[in-house]
This record gives C-alpha cells, sequence and structure tokens, in this order.
C-alpha cells in the first residue's frame, strides 16, 4: 500500500511520523502493509526535510507528481481554505482522508462527497476525537448501561491563534467542530436549531470565541464552548455528558473517563461537615485509557486505511464531516442574526 501526506505544516507533520512508523514497525492492515509513504508540500525543501527525519521514501512538491507513484491514499493536511481544491484533485486519484473541517464551506463540501461517490473513492475525515480512548469507552458505558444523554457540555480553550494564521478559518471551523460532531455521534442525530454567540479582537479577521447552544430531539442540549482568547500555554479539553441517573465527565488530553452516579443520602443536616459527607457522590470512579498508550492518531490512520484495502465506509465518512460542517456554519449565521437558526434536516440522495 502506498500512502502520501500533503502537507505537512503544523498537522500534518503528525500524519508523517504516525505513517512512517508504521511501515518501520511492520503493522499488518487488513492484511496489507504500507509500503511507500510520500511526502507533499508546496515548500519543497520542508517536504524533503521532513521525509528525511522521518525516513519516508520520496518528497514531491506538487500533486500532480502523485499520479505518477500511483498511491493507494491521501492524507490532505493542507490549511482548510485549500481543503476542497486540494481534496477534489486528488480523490479523483484515490481515496482521501482529508483533515477536519471536510471543507471551509457546506457547498465545497457537498461537491466533495459527491465527487468520491462518482469516482467509488473512500473519503473519510479527521475527526480524531472520534479515536479517542475515553470516548470510546464513553460510548461503550452509554451503550451498556442504556443511558440516554439529555445534556451534554463541551469546552476548548487555547491556545491562541497567531495573528497571520488565518487560513484555518476561526475557531468555530477549527475547535468547534470536534465537539458538535462528538455530540452528533453521542445523540445519533443531527441537532434542529442553534443559538450562538462569537466574540472577535481587533487582531483577526474571525471569531476567536464563540458559545453554542444546539437544541436536539427529545430536548436534549448540547452548550458547546470554543476559545482562543488564551495565552499560548493555555490549553484545555473537556466534555460533559449528563443522563438521568449518571454524569461523564471526559478528559481528551489526559484520556480519562469519571463517571458519578447519585449521593449517599439527600437529607438535611445541621452541620456542614455532615451535609457535605452525606451530599458526595454516591460512587464515583475515573478510568484512565492512557496507560494504553495508543495515540489516537494511529487508530484514526489504521481505521482509515482498513476501510480502503477493504473498500468500506470509514468510520468518519464525508458525510459524517458534513453534518459536523453544516452545523458550524449555523452556529456562525446564528452568532450573526443573534437569534436562534434552525439546522435544516439532513438527506443525502
Amino acid at each position: 500500500m502506498r500512502v502520501a501526506v500533503v502537507g505537512v505544516g503544523r498537522w500534518g507533520i503528525n500524519h508523517a511520523r504516525v505513517l512512517t512508523s508504521l511501515k518501520k514497525e511492520g503493522v499488518k492492515i487488513a492484511n496489507e502493509y504500507i509500503e511507500k509513504v510520500l511526502i507533499v508540500d508546496k515548500d519543497y525543501a520542508r517536504a524533503k526535510t521532513i521525509a528525511r527525519t522521518f525516513q519516508a521514501d520520496k518528497a514531491l512538491n506538487n500533486i500532480e507528481d502523485l499520479r505518477a507513484e500511483k498511491v493507494d491514499a491521501a492524507i490532505v493536511a493542507v490549511p482548510t481554505v485549500f481543503h476542497y481544491e486540494v481534496a477534489s484533485r486528488l480523490v479523483k486519484e484515490t481515496n482521501v482522508l482529508v483533515e477536519k473541517p471536510l471543507a471551509a464551506t457546506v457547498e465545497e463540501g457537498k461537491k466533495l462527497v459527491s465527487l468520491a461517490e462518482k469516482e467509488g473513492h473512500v473519503l473519510a475525515v479527521g475527526h480524531i476525537e472520534r479515536f479517542n480512548p475515553a470516548i470510546s469507552l464513553l460510548k461503550k458505558e452509554l451503550s451498556e448501561r442504556k443511558d440516554v444523554p439529555n445534556f451534554i457540555q463541551a469546552g476548548r480553550v487555547g491556545p491562541g491563534p497567531k495573528p497571520s494564521s488565518t487560513l484555518n478559518l476561526g475557531v468555530a471551523h477549527d475547535l468547534l467542530v470536534h465537539d458538535i460532531d462528538i455530540a452528533i455521534f453521542l445523540v445519533g442525530d443531527m441537532p434542529r436549531k442553534v443559538k450562538a454567540v462569537a466574540r472577535y479582537i481587533n487582531s483577526f479577521p474571525y471569531e476567536v470565541d464563540i458559545a453554542a447552544l444546539f437544541l436536539f430531539e427529545n430536548n436534549v442540549l448540547a452548550d458547546l464552548h470554543s476559545s482562543w482568547l488564551s495565552s499560548s500555554k493555555l490549553k484545555d479539553r473537556n466534555l460533559r455528558v449528563q443522563t438521568n441517573e449518571r454524569a461523564y465527565n471526559v478528559d481528551y488530553i489526559t484520556q480519562t473517563l469519571q463517571v458519578i452516579e447519585g449521593l449517599v443520602e439527600h437529607k438535611h443536616y445541621s452541620h456542614f461537615l455532615d451535609v457535605y459527607s452525606r451530599y458526595r457522590a454516591r460512587k464515583s470512579t475515573t478510568i484512565s485509557t492512557l496507560s494504553g498508550g495508543v495515540e489516537p492518531l494511529r487508530l484514526e490512520l489504521i481505521s482509515y486505511l482498513e476501510s480502503v484495502v477493504r473498500n468500506v465506509e470509514p468510520v468518519v465518512s464525508g458525510l459524517d464531516g458534513l453534518k459536523a460542517l453544516m452545523c458550524v456554519e449555523k452556529a456562525l449565521e446564528s452568532a450573526k442574526s443573534d437569534g436562534f437558526v434552525l439546522i435544516p434536516e439532513f438527506s443525502w440522495l
């Protein structure tokens, strides 16, 4: 199997690192091995440096050169504004994983999904949190306990953007898109409407902070906040899911899941310490999945390449990416209109 990484900037370099590791380790992926890893970047000097650093097989500076290489799969990790331009050219020739978000706009996303279907190629989207072991465990716990979420709260803070880094658009496309994808994944449906508030700073052309309240069927709410209003040293990623019986807390960075169940006793006491001792959680269990030592990006890439080899729908498909992108656009529309915005029922024919 021949795999290309197109764009080796801040995040693409990690794809290069993981893919070359899989090749060197001889990891079998659906009965196939990675035979060749190619690095493509318009900055040819950088492409050669990354290829040399991770012992990739070849460096190129133009995606047209990939045609002669006959690659089986490509990863597009260029800035967001170029996702459609690059991915639409590649998906005509091979299978493609596009980093999140799927595209800069819903219209571009729709064209990309249609093109992949027409060409019969796999189109996956890099929503990496789907492969965070803590999220996998949360989904398993909810399913086994038959717990149904009625409220979801998520926060992503920092680090703030560089004033010159505008090619990935604002914080909604960069960070909020993760959490609405996870909310849709956990609820199993698209939200019906959204109300959002966005904040801006003079030195950046797009929103740097957004709080969005999504309303799903059955009165399920998702309160999602993403912010770059922070120093370059602050980073926090968390999720809270409430059901009728339990609360689940996920720390994405430490890959831990905390499950909180009930109270010891709900009763009036005269002394604060008695109240505190009785009002604590009857049971609180914290599970760390980090001990497994498996990087989410590694899981994501193996899953994507398995879908390529087997020619099946990937875990996070182009349609999944399109749903998340649609919600982001509607949240930004709501922030501008200062009111609830309806999210049309999703259908794809």
